[in-house]
């Protein structure tokens, strides 16, 4: 099944492939991967559902606990490689970090004003205690990452990441940080507005960075590595980098290098994004 799916993906991964693949056709990729065909816009743009393929297959063959889809479309897959899987609807919201800036009762307002019920999710898992115990209750990124077993300091840090941008927007809607601001501060958080000034766009813009040196350096993980994984070697991003890149080696030949060239792609794109100044993007947006 491997090798059909890697002549013809589906959209797995729920990462805005049609996104990725309109970034594609505007680029001019020869100056990056040659005139070589098999590099063509409608290939690359499928990275993160190859790397989502691997990581059924991680779940399947046991190497890793639980793996996360959001919609049910996907199953047909699910059921050919005889994963386990339960379908989920859950409460989502917002959860805030131990050190937060803003008051405890700001906090809180946010997080209600943010959460949204009748989520539907498919938790894959070979083990049925495993499902059990996470296909219940409220979802946030904290309990996303700990089904996929991300490394707890790239679970903390992108709480602290999202969090911060709560923070950015209350802070500049009012200094004071009035509790009547939260309904505000969640829509213009989650609306096309965001980022509105420097400090949210430079913020932005180092999580664009992030993303970069992730592909990089750990073109097998799914998540997005903190500064700390990035920074030292044999982080537990890079374990995992090196586990999946030989699982990949030996269980999954005919994605490997479409993962690593998917990697490429994606690079380029996050390259793109950091290419523009905030007085541009300002600009852009102001006239748009």
């Amino acid at each position: 099944m491997t090798k059909s799916f890697a002549d013809d993906p589906s959209g797995l991964s729920g990462m805005g492939h049609d996104n990725v693949h309109d970034f594609f056709e505007q680029e001019d990729l020869e100056e990056y991967y040659g005139k070589d065909e098999r590099k063509k816009p409608e290939k690359l743009s499928y990275y993160y559902d190859y790397v989502a393929y691997l990581h059924l297959l991680l779940v399947k063959e046991g190497k890793k606990k639980g793996f996360v889809l959001d919609s049910p479309s996907y199953l047909k897959t699910i059921k050919k490689l005889k994963i386990g899987w339960k379908r989920v609807t859950w409460e989502h919201n917002e959860i805030f970090p131990n050190t937060i800036k803003l008051s405890k009762e700001l906090s809180e307002l946010i997080v209600k004003k943010h959460r949204y019920d009748d989520v539907t999710s498919i938790v894959c898992s070979q083990d049925e205690k495993f499902l059990n115990e996470f296909c219940q209750g409220i979802m946030n990124h904290k309990r996303f990452g700990e089904i996929e077993e991300y490394p707890t300091c790239c679970i903390n840090s992108h709480i602290e990441n999202k969090w911060h941008e709560y923070e950015m927007v209350a802070t500049a809607l009012d200094p004071n940080l009035a509790t009547s601001l939260a309904n505000s501060v969640v829509t213009m958080r989650n609306g096309s507005i965001f980022p509105f000034n420097e400090e949210q766009f430079d913020h932005e813009s180092k999580m664009f960075s992030q993303i970069l040196t992730t592909r990089e350096k750990f073109p097998f993980v799914i998540h997005q590595a903190c500064q700390k994984c990035l920074d030292i070697d044999q982080s537990p991003t890079s374990k995992l980098n090196t586990d999946f890149q030989e699982f990949c080696t030996k269980k999954a030949p005919e994605i490997y290098e479409k993962i690593l060239d998917g990697a490429k792609g994606e690079i380029l794109r996050q390259k793109k994004n950091l290419s523009i100044s905030w007085k541009e993007f300002d600009e852009e947006r102001r006239f748009s």
